[in-house]
């Protein structure tokens, strides 16, 4: 499959909808982002390192998601890589840290991202996104003398 049409094998609809579902999650992450800038702010010394992590992340994670919509079957990895950070950060704070300031609300949001980032992952079968990489990788082995 040729790097420029990241939907031979993905039907249309699927790709919609699995694009649609990253930029609506992508545009989630860039309104925390705008909300949380307060919090960074207003922030004291002991809280102003992980409100500034946490916000930049934000930024991050709206660039992730759009990377993925618009390209779903070019990133090999990225997807997992999102899909754990959310389950495991939900199931974290569920787990360890309810009693934690907003940890349940948190949590509920990243669970829910973790659920929408699988949809979409399994939507355009990006699981197939390593057969690609795969192929790529042993073409320029081959080339390399």
């Amino acid at each position: 499959m040729s790097q420029g049409s990241d939907s031979n094998d993905v039907r249309g609809w699927r790709r919609w909808t699995a694009s649609s579902l990253l930029l609506l999650a992508a545009l989630g992450a860039v309104y925390a982002f705008g909300t949380s800038i307060t919090a960074v702010r207003t922030a004291g010394p002991e809280a102003v390192v992980a409100e500034s992590w946490r916000l930049f992340g934000l930024l991050v994670f709206a660039g992730i998601f759009l990377l993925l919509a618009v390209r779903p079957r070019l990133y090999p990895g990225i997807w997992e890589l999102a899909i754990f950070h959310k389950a495991v950060t939900a199931t974290y704070l569920f787990a360890f840290a309810s009693d934690a300031p907003d940890a349940t609300s948190t949590a509920i949001v990243d669970g829910v991202l973790a659920v929408v980032i699988i949809v979409a992952y399994l939507l355009v079968r990006a699981d197939r996104n390593w057969e690609g990489f795969r192929s790529r990788q042993s073409t320029e082995e081959k080339l390399v003398p």
